[in-house]
């Protein structure tokens, strides 16, 4: 009797503990700070599979690159608008992936295979840094069409000898290790989205919100030192400009592009000052007595610096003219841009600079 009673008790005992334990795991708060995928997701579907020739003329196919995390994206290499947008941030988002880079491969299908010749596809890498980084492959328009329409991506037929923009559907699929689509971006690509959901993929810790403080041209380091001497005279440094809004050009005399929006930099410089905004402007291989002719003429006021060896090109990577570069109150890169600026430059990537001191 003694001895059942005891195990009566017993068990009341062992009950108690776990309920006990199951009340303390229900009162403990639970986290929902697992990264998610911030893309729009797909289930799980199977990458349909093509093979396509890159700009080196070696065969491509997505079964062959089993094992990465996969950057699919559609592009034409003569656009001037969102496919620029779409490989600086592919570009942008290497750089911000270290090592951790390894993990994936950057494929870009052509949407305009009339137009993308090797040369131009070359030219296009060349100058978003994705030269050795991505395979750009295409192949008759009759090949790309059933991939594209297995990729729900639709591309205009272009005009005949015309090399405008084609109108096609932006998208970049992010395909995980086993093949599978995991995720789909459309139109401009957000830096931090894409590199989170990359880190994610390929089973790496996130750190898309953590800036590097290496020093390098590209968005979130620190902008690489430069000291030249100035059109006035003497020498200076981007550090003169620390704690203002520095916006760093690049250009030349002979460039159309840089011509046009000059005096629309000088506009903003004169509106903006007040406001911590810096103008520089940096002059490639170049004579001071041509610069100062030339700006004098259209009446440029900013500081100007000349950088007759492109020593200081060569540092930010600079390929083509006019090269944009938007630098923070403490250093930071914030904006990368090729090409001449637009006005609404100013209010996306400047002004919420300017706005806060920090």
């Amino acid at each position: 009797m003694r001895v059942a009673r005891s195990l009566v008790f017993a068990l009341y005992g062992v009950t108690a503990l776990v309920v006990i334990a199951l009340v303390a795991l229900l009162m403990v708060p639970h986290s929902d700070a697992e990264p998610k995928l911030a893309g729009t997701i797909i289930s799980h579907r199977p990458a349909p599979g093509f093979q396509l020739t890159d700009q080196f003329h070696h065969p491509v196919s997505l079964s062959r690159l089993r094992g990465k995390v996969v950057v699919l994206t559609f592009v034409q290499s003569h656009c001037t608008g969102t496919c620029q947008l779409v490989a600086e941030e592919i570009h942008q988002a290497l750089v911000r992936l270290g090592p951790d880079a390894r993990h994936v491969a950057v494929v870009a299908v052509s949407v305009d295979p009339s137009s993308d010749t090797t040369a131009s596809i070359r030219q296009f890498s060349q100058v978003h840094h994705l030269y050795h980084r991505w395979h750009y492959l295409t192949a008759s328009r009759q090949v790309l069409a059933k991939i594209w329409k297995e990729y729900y991506v639709w591309a205009a037929m272009p005009p005949s000898g015309s090399q405008a923009d084609v109108a096609h559907t932006s998208a970049t699929y992010l395909i995980d290790r086993g093949g599978q689509e995991r995720v789909l971006l459309t139109g401009a690509l957000t830096q931090s989205t894409l590199v989170s959901d990359l880190q994610i993929l390929a089973g790496v810790p996130v750190t898309a919100g953590i800036q590097s403080r290496v020093p390098a041209p590209a968005v979130g380091h620190p902008a690489p030192a430069i000291a030249l001497p100035a059109l006035g005279g003497g020498q200076q440094s981007l550090a003169r400009w620390h704690g203002k809004v520095v916006v760093l050009n690049y250009w030349a005399t002979w460039c159309t592009a840089c011509r046009s929006e000059m005096p629309r930099l000088e506009k903003w410089y004169r509106a903006q000052r007040s406001r911590g905004l810096v103008i520089v402007g940096v002059d490639q291989e170049e004579s001071a007595s041509d610069v100062r002719s030339y700006t004098r003429k259209l009446g440029i006021t900013y500081p100007l610096l000349l950088d007759s060896n492109a020593v200081s090109s060569g540092r930010y990577n600079v390929i083509d003219l006019p090269t944009t570069f938007v630098i923070d109150r403490y250093g930071i890169i914030r904006a990368v841009r090729l090409g001449a600026l637009d006005t609404g430059f100013l209010r996306r990537d400047i002004q919420p600079l300017l706005r806060s001191p920090g």
